[in-house]
């Protein structure tokens, strides 16, 4: 968009009383959830991941749309190619979201080298 300062002026909301903070800016985000084995189901269940980040999120004034709270069940974190991870990777690319929240970094993957790669995608993409 390309507009002038005298634009810009006109669209500036008016001041807010300087002894008092601005409420700060919500964060647009996505969840993302995952569990792989049937012991994992029953004890840390996707449900619980979510609900626990969802919690989080409000915390940490963070908005996020139901359509991005991502669950990836029965899928192995050994792997990439896991249907909710690749929307996850999608948002970030399209710069539809500025965080991330996972309940551990296992959960985006078990492997470390998958991790720091997925990690420096986020950051490059301005998650």
């Amino acid at each position: 968009m390309f507009a002038h300062i005298g634009f810009l002026k006109a669209l500036r909301p008016p001041r807010a009383d300087p002894g008092v903070a601005p409420p700060p800016r919500k964060k647009t985000a996505a969840i993302y959830a995952r569990v792989s084995s049937d012991k994992q189901k029953e004890e840390n269940t996707i449900a619980s991941q979510t609900s626990a980040l969802i919690a989080f999120a409000r915390e940490q004034n963070c908005d996020v749309p139901a359509e991005w709270v991502i669950e990836d069940d029965g899928y192995s974190g050994a792997s990439l190619l896991r249907p909710g991870l690749e929307r996850l990777r999608d948002l970030a690319a399209e710069g539809r979201i500025q965080a991330v929240l996972v309940y551990a970094p296992d959960r985006l993957s078990r492997r470390y080298a998958h991790q720091m790669l997925l990690i420096k995608e986020f950051a490059r993409a301005g998650v």
